[in-house]
C-alpha cells in the first residue's frame, strides 16, 4: 500500500507503524462524557516501598469501556514529513479503529481486534488483512490488544511485580524496569500521580528502541493523562519522530465502526 503526501509515498507497514506510534502517544486536550469515577488517593504511598508503589500505579491507571478522540499528530523520518489529522474508537479487549487524513482527505483506516488487522488504502484502492501478529512481528514484540489500549490511553502494559519489575527511586521519581518478551522497559513516573511520564524501551539483540516523554498532564475522569507527548522510535534503520495532540476525547458508547471495504478494491 502507497499513501501519497507532498509527492512523497509510504507503505501500508509504515502508515499501520506510523498509526501505532501516533496513537500510542496519548495527549488529552478533553472532556469526559461518563460518570466521574472516585480519585485514587495518593497522599500515603510510600515511595520507598514499591509494593505500595505497584499497586498506586495499577489504582491510577486510566479505566474505559469505550474512548474516542480526534488528534493532530507530526510525523518525521529520515526522508519524510507529515502532518494528518488521526481519529481514534476503541471499545476494551476487543478492538481498535483509526483513520488517518492528510491534506483534507481520507487516506486510510485501519481496524484492529483481538486476531486481525485490516487496512483500507483510499489512494490505490486495496485492502490488507493479516493475523494480528503482523503487528507482533513488525513492532519486534508480542501485545495483546489490550496492552495496545494501554499504550493509547498511557497506562504502563507491565503487570509489575517481583518477578518481572525492579524498581528504585531516583531524585523523589519512581523508576520499574521490567521486561517484556524481547524487550526491556525502563518508566519514570511522575512522583504525584503515578502516571508514565518517560517509557524507554530497548529490544535485546537488535538497535531497535522507542523513547516516549509525556508532559502537561490533565484531570480526566478523575485520573491524570497527559496533553502532550513525543516519541523517538529506531527501527529497520530508520529513526522516527512523531508528536501528537488530542482536540476531544469521549467515553460515551462507541455505536459507529465505519469500515466497507468497496467490491472493487484490490486484497493484497
Amino acid at each position: 500500500m502507497k499513501v501519497k503526501s507532498q509527492s512523497k509515498y509510504i507503505n501500508s507497514k509504515s502508515l499501520l507503524f506510523l498509526l501505532l506510534i501516533a496513537s500510542c502517544l496519548l495527549v488529552v486536550s478533553c472532556r469526559s462524557k461518563k460518570a466521574v469515577i472516585q480519585a485514587a488517593d495518593n497522599s500515603n504511598v510510600d515511595k520507598d516501598n514499591k509494593k505500595q508503589v505497584f499497586k498506586a500505579v495499577i489504582d491510577n491507571r486510566f479505566e474505559f469501556e469505550y474512548f474516542s478522540a480526534k488528534a493532530g499528530c507530526q510525523y518525521r523520518d529520515k526522508s519524510n514529513k507529515y502532518t494528518f489529522n488521526l481519529s481514534i474508537r476503541m471499545q476494551k479487549d476487543e478492538k481498535i479503529w483509526m483513520s488517518a487524513s492528510i491534506l483534507f482527505f481520507e487516506a486510510a483506516r485501519v481496524l484492529i481486534t483481538k486476531d486481525s488487522v485490516h487496512i483500507l488504502d483510499y489512494y490505490n484502492k486495496t485492502v490488507t488483512s493479516r493475523s494480528i501478529r503482523f503487528i507482533s512481528d513488525y513492532l519486534g514484540t508480542e501485545l495483546t490488544i489490550g496492552q495496545m489500549q494501554d499504550v493509547l490511553v498511557g497506562n504502563s502494559i507491565v503487570k509489575h511485580n517481583d518477578k518481572v519489575s525492579s524498581y528504585v527511586l531516583s531524585d523523589e521519581r519512581p523508576t520499574i524496569t521490567s521486561r517484556i518478551n524481547q524487550y526491556l522497559f525502563n518508566e519514570i513516573f511522575h512522583y504525584e500521580y503515578f502516571r508514565p511520564t518517560f517509557v524507554k524501551g530497548n529490544q535485546t539483540g537488535a538497535e531497535n528502541k522507542i523513547d516516549i516523554e509525556y508532559k502537561d498532564f490533565l484531570q480526566v475522569n478523575n485520573r491524570m493523562l497527559p496533553q502532550f507527548a513525543k516519541v523517538v522510535a529506531v527501527t529497520n534503520n530508520n529513526v522516527i519522530t512523531a508528536t501528537l495532540k488530542y482536540s476531544d476525547i469521549s467515553t460515551e458508547e462507541v455505536k459507529n465502526w465505519p469500515f466497507n471495504i468497496p467490491a472493487s478494491y484490490e486484497r493484497k
